[in-house]
């Protein structure tokens, strides 16, 4: 089920407090497959990394979500030109990631 903003924020910071409070430690992105996002672009372990993706209920709720986050210091890049993106991933970086 697709989430508001507000919701979504407080998902990602409980799994950020819960697994590396550090908010330079994160990347943040919004995707139309946040599956292939993670696992092909960002190269993210399925199994070894920390990794985290969500619904929005549209782009808008995405880009405010995306956009608080980067504030707080989470890395990301906000040029995200397709509006029909709304599934929001997270992940830790690690030596093997892909910014």
């Amino acid at each position: 089920m697709a989430k508001y903003e507000k919701q979504l924020r407080e998902e990602f910071l409980k799994f950020i407090a819960d697994h590396s409070p550090r908010y330079g430690n994160w990347y943040m992105g919004i995707a139309k497959k946040a599956e292939d996002a993670l696992y092909k672009k960002h190269n993210v372990d399925k199994k070894k990394d920390l990794w985290l993706w969500d619904i929005a209920t549209d782009n808008r709720e995405a880009k405010m979500l995306e956009e608080h986050l980067l504030m707080m210091g989470v890395d990301g890049d906000a040029i995200n030109s397709d509006s029909k993106a709304v599934q929001v991933y997270l992940y830790k970086k690690t030596a093997n990631t892909v910014q």
